[in-house]
């Protein structure tokens, strides 16, 4: 398998480089590994990289979706089989990629063929909890059940990191929606991975997670809430990325996902969104601002507004 590695770079040159060493340390050989810049203040794009890296530098922030975009018109210019996505602040198990690649060759070529998505199980720090692909459903997203000691699974939607793309199914589909103006635009943030997994899926291609390939990714600067001996944890994101998560949460149930039941879609929506509420008011700092964002976002959302720039704050220059 011709393999290309992947990973954004924002402002996170200590995160990025233990992604990098990561990813050299591999015991199924990586080639070559993309880093596509989104247009950091911190001096990543200055750094000298090992041999194997490419860098491809953004003029803008683009997002995540951007970014793999980017990165995925490079692997189709380059002539390479598949790609393997990370954010820059995870870090895959050593054995991550060769266990998934054990997996592909493990099916007859007929099946092969089906494959567009194999996805590591994401491990959350600093909760440790791990999140399988999705399902989704006319009542929303649903983790998948994983029968104990199951190898595989079928899903129908991935985050973008830890994922494994497989280039046929790229080009079948197009890229990933992003704004060309900015992170604020589209699905260039939240969402965009689980827009373009299922577009995958929907495609024709099956989207599998592998239980036993791991990857550590934490996820914001994460809250947690002790009752007794049960935790309740908030991610503590920002008013931006909260105001973003709801709003293109409400566009992509509502206007992309065909097979919606409103009433049951709206009963999900609802859910998600109070208890999101009550987590930021009861556990994170700024949590007016961060309330506000969110019901910015449900509205915005409704009205299929995804162009507007509330909340985003361009990172500064740091010297």
């Amino acid at each position: 398998m011709n393999i290309v590695a992947y990973t954004s770079s924002l402002n996170g040159k200590a995160a990025l480089k233990a992604c990098i060493e990561s990813l050299k340390a591999q015991t199924y050989p990586i080639r070559e590994i993309i880093v596509v810049d989104n247009r950091s203040t911190d001096g990543s794009s200055e750094e000298t990289y090992p041999p194997e890296v490419t860098l491809i530098c953004h003029l803008r922030n683009l997002g995540t979706s951007g970014a793999v975009g980017t990165a995925f018109e490079y692997a189709e210019r380059k002539g390479y089989d598949w790609i393997w996505v990370l954010d820059q602040d995870t870090i895959p198990k050593s054995d991550a990629l060769e266990k998934m690649v054990e997996l592909y060759r493990g099916f007859d070529e007929e099946e092969r063929s089906k494959i567009g998505v194999i996805s590591s199980e994401v491990v959350l720090k600093p909760s440790d909890i791990v999140v399988h692909g999705r399902q989704l459903t006319p009542g929303g997203v649903r983790p998948t059940y994983v029968k104990p000691g199951q190898v595989y699974y079928e899903c129908d939607a991935t985050i973008w990191s830890g994922s494994l793309y497989n280039m046929e199914a790229v080009k079948k589909v197009g890229p990933p929606r992003f704004g060309e103006r900015g992170c604020w635009e589209d699905l260039s943030l939240d969402y965009g991975d689980l827009e373009y997994s299922y577009r995958v899926k929907t495609a024709g291609y099956k989207v599998l997670g592998h239980t036993q390939s791991l990857i550590f990714h934490p996820v914001g600067k994460t809250k947690y809430f002790q009752f007794f001996s049960l935790k309740i944890y908030s991610t503590n994101h920002s008013a931006f990325r909260r105001y973003l998560y709801f709003r293109n949460m409400v566009y992509f149930w509502l206007y992309l996902y065909p097979n919606k039941k409103i009433l049951t879609t709206l009963f999900f929506m609802t859910f998600r969104l109070v208890a999101n509420l009550g987590k930021i008011f009861l556990m994170e700092g700024g949590r007016f601002n961060k309330l506000a964002a969110s019901l910015v976002g449900v509205w915005d959302g409704l009205n299929k507004n995804l162009s507007n720039r509330y909340f985003y704050k361009p990172s500064p220059k740091k010297s």
